[in-house]
Order: C-alpha cells, then structure tokens, then sequence
C-alpha cells in the first residue's frame, strides 16, 4: 500500500517554504481561488525561477544525448531530420505550449506550414505572440484555450506534440482517445513527459537513495533558492499543498504510458531518467548553472552516474516518445 496520507510533514515543510518565498499572500490567494483558476495562477509567470533539474545546462545536454546522440541537438531538431525532412504542407498542435519556445523552433523547418499552439496561461501566450512577431514568424498561431474544451477535429494533424503538458490533464484516456482522432492515418504523437508515480509520490528506495545522494554534496551546492538554509533532505511533496498549488501536477502521469500503449504503436521510446535528479536538484539547481567550475562538474558527473546505475534495476520517470496510430 502506497504512503499517501493528506497530512504529512512533507505538506507543513512545503506550505512553510513557500510562504517564506512568497509571503503570506500566496496562501490566502490560494485558499480563495477554486480549480483550474488555481493552475492558471500558478503558470501565470513568464520566467521561472531556476530551482529544477531542466534548468542546469549539463542536464539539458545529458537529456538531449539521451534522445538525439548529440549534446547540442535538441529534439525538434532530431525529430525533423529522422522524420519529416523533405515532407511539405505539414500541419501541427502543441496543447499546453506555455511561452512556445519548442513551437518557435519547429516553425523554423520548411516542412511546416502551419503550427497550431495553447495554453491555459493568458500572461504565457501574449508573451509567445510578442516574441513570434518580433521573430516574424509567419506559419505559427497562438492562442488561449482549455484543453478539456478544445475541439480537435478528425484527421485534422499530421503531428501532435506534448512537451511537458500531458502529465497535467486529467482523464488522460479520454483526451488521448480525441488525439487519434486527429491525427491523420499516417501522423505521429510526440511526447517529452513525466510519466512517473501520480503527485511525485516517489517509493521509499527512490526518496532514500535520493537522500543519500544529497549527502554527497557539499553544503555550499546545497542552498536553498532565496535563502541561507542548506537542503537537507528530501521528502515526497505533501499532497494537500500539491492540490493547493497546482491539482493539475502530474494527476494521471501513472496511465500514460499504459494508454499510450493502447491506443496508439510506439515508433520509438527513450528513457530519460529524472527519478533521482528531479527530486535531489529541486530547490538547490540554481547553484549549477555554472557548470564550467571543476566542483560543479565533479558532482554533477557524480549525481549522472548514480542515476545511470538506478536506472538499470528501475523504469524512467521522464521518457522520449514518438507514436503512430494503430
């Protein structure tokens, strides 16, 4: 039986941490904002702060080699090059795009001729329009919408992209279901996801052995983002300020992969990891973004090679995955 009680530690520590950043006022805002408004508030901002494993520069380059083989080839690159070079008239959808800088790199490619963006964030989608206007990108549209009210057609796509969006919906079957439907007989799903255990309830080894990895690390690579306290452990996120913050997080990400497997053929599937680094970097990445420091790359290279040998005995919480229809 799974340890999910909705009291925890785990939720007193996070709901302190977060008011000693944010202030009282994210609280009591929370409190009075139901729902999809509260996910709405929570990806409102523009620029996140750097206090997760995706904004490390060497971790970035690790999950790029993962997918493409090469450090400094990201996926839409790869994805152009392996699939879709010398196709034409292409049509795209990128629910849950946020400020759409995958979106805009994919519109760069001549097999593209129209680009079809989302997002539930008004603040994320004014700013992607500004930028693609100053970019002058043409075959790109961007728009605000609710996925659970998006209408997506039949055989209307040749591509469908989730880039770190699926782990957030709810039903995830049934919005699935619609996105074959969608897709034309010969298009293709992509999805860069966490796929792990639902709200980041993490087993017991996993949070153990993140712990004792945190315990490596020097004290100075441990400080907490905005503040003097050193990380000392690291605990499943509690439930009750997870549904407080965001109840969109990773609320279904245990199906994904099993309906995927349902209703569409797997074309090719590449584990990221993240089981380890997701949880150990969280709150502490900002003091790695320099990683040409000798100490930085140590540790780094250090907290890479644990996850490498976890992986082996354990399946990714964070995939690569490119689908057909059955």
């Amino acid at each position: 039986m799974k340890n999910k009680t909705w009291i925890s530690f785990a939720d007193v520590l996070d709901v302190c941490q977060k008011i000693k950043r944010d202030g009282w006022r994210f609280l009591v805002q929370k409190f009075h904002i139901a729902g999809i408004k509260r996910t709405r508030s929570t990806w409102s901002h523009i620029k996140a702060a750097p206090i997760h494993w995706q904004d490390i520069p060497a971790v970035r380059e690790r999950r790029n080699r993962l997918i493409t083989g090469m450090k400094d080839i990201e996926f839409p690159e790869y994805i152009y090059r392996k699939y879709l070079k010398g196709k034409k008239h292409l049509k795209v959808l990128s629910p849950g795009c946020g400020t759409g800088s995958i979106e805009m790199r994919l519109a760069q490619y001549p097999c593209f001729s129209s680009i079809e963006a989302f997002d539930l964030s008004e603040p994320r989608i004014l700013n992607a329009i500004q930028t693609a206007q100053k970019r002058k990108i043409q075959n790109l549209n961007f728009h605000v919408n609710n996925i659970y009210q998006f209408d997506f057609g039949v055989l209307q796509y040749d591509l469908i992209l989730f880039n770190g969006f699926l782990h957030h919906i709810r039903d995830v079957e049934k919005i699935l279901v619609q996105v074959r439907e969608s897709l034309k007989l010969d298009g293709m799903l992509v999805i860069h996801e966490y796929v792990g255990p639902n709200r980041f309830q993490w087993p017991r080894n996993q949070i153990k052995t993140v712990c004792e990895l945190l315990d490596q690390i020097p004290e100075d690579y441990r400080k907490i983002w905005k503040s003097e306290r050193i990380k000392k452990r690291q605990y499943r996120p509690g439930l009750i300020r997870m549904v407080l913050s965001d109840p969109s997080e990773a609320v279904e990400s245990e199906n994904i992969l099993p309906v995927l497997n349902r209703y569409f053929k797997p074309v090719e599937i590449k584990g990221l990891g993240g089981n380890l680094l997701h949880p150990l970097f969280k709150d502490i990445a900002h003091n790695f973004i320099d990683t040409d420091i000798d100490e930085s790359k140590r540790i780094l290279d250090l907290m890479f090679a644990a996850e490498d040998d976890y992986l082996q005995k354990n399946r990714s919480d964070f995939v690569f995955g490119l689908f057909g229809k059955n």
